[in-house]
């Protein structure tokens, strides 16, 4: 992984890290064997940051800020996460 596609970091706990970048993606990757555990392709904007929030109904999830929209990540089983 390049590192000039890379446009958003957030640590997400001591062992994984999100990772937004230009070529459309958001990757979840494991801090301790460096693997990208889960990887969404195709969405429809790049991924310039990422910030963790603790809503008070679904927990902690991801906002992702592109260049045309503004997306919550809620969390659900295996880190799968579901845009909203």
């Amino acid at each position: 992984m390049s590192q000039r596609w890379i446009k958003g970091i957030c640590l997400w706990d001591d062992d994984n890290l999100f990772v937004g970048c230009l070529d459309n993606s958001l990757k979840l990757i494991d801090l301790k064997s460096g693997n990208i555990i889960q990887n969404v392709k195709n969405l429809k904007d790049a991924i310039l940051t990422i910030k963790m929030i603790e809503h008070p109904k679904y927990g902690k999830c991801l906002i992702t800020q592109g260049i045309k929209e503004i997306n919550i990540w809620i969390k659900s089983i295996n880190f799968a996460l579901n845009r909203h």
